[in-house]
């Protein structure tokens, strides 16, 4: 636990202490686009996205749920993002324990994931919401899988497939 506390501040000083920068051209994107009802949120299950996509959980979701609360201002999605790549952060440090068998591997493992320089970008802005989604739910998928629980590791790949 200690373990996942010292991480939690080392992403948050590493890739989110700085909140002061606006969205980006295609975050702003799915802003207009959102959904803006539960219906339009169905639909997008049998239909690509305005940019071509089919990322039905992804594009858009995080605008098209907290808008109406956060409106355009930056610090709370940017709250939001930091949560869901702790998730994922804390998503491979437990794969890699059930993989490695070895709490000090699994740390080492979860420190390369997680300080990686590609999560500079998963990191940055909301369009890159997909790539959290996905990355999560395919370990999660994974996880359950070596757990013998084919069911969840069945729903949480295809909630990958639908993030990504």
């Amino acid at each position: 636990m200690l373990f996942i506390f010292v991480l939690a501040i080392l992403e948050y000083a590493v890739y989110l202490r700085s909140n002061s920068h606006f969205f980006q051209g295609d975050t702003i994107h799915w802003f207009y686009v959102r959904h803006k009802s539960v219906q339009e949120f169905l639909s997008a299950f049998v239909s690509l996205d305005s940019g071509g996509w089919y990322r039905p959980l992804a594009n858009g979701s995080i605008q098209s749920i907290f808008y109406p609360l956060l409106g355009l201002t930056p610090t709370g999605y940017r709250v939001i993002q930091y949560l869901l790549f702790l998730a994922a952060t804390i998503a491979v440090c437990k794969l890699a324990r059930i993989i490695t068998g070895r709490k000090l591997a699994a740390y080492v493992a979860t420190l390369f994931f997680s300080l990686h320089t590609i999560n500079v970008y998963t990191t940055y802005d909301l369009a890159f919401i997909p790539e959290l989604l996905y990355s999560f739910f395919y370990v999660c998928a994974v996880i359950f899988y070596l757990r013998q629980r084919q069911k969840w590791a069945f729903v949480c790949f295809g909630v990958g497939l639908f993030s990504k």
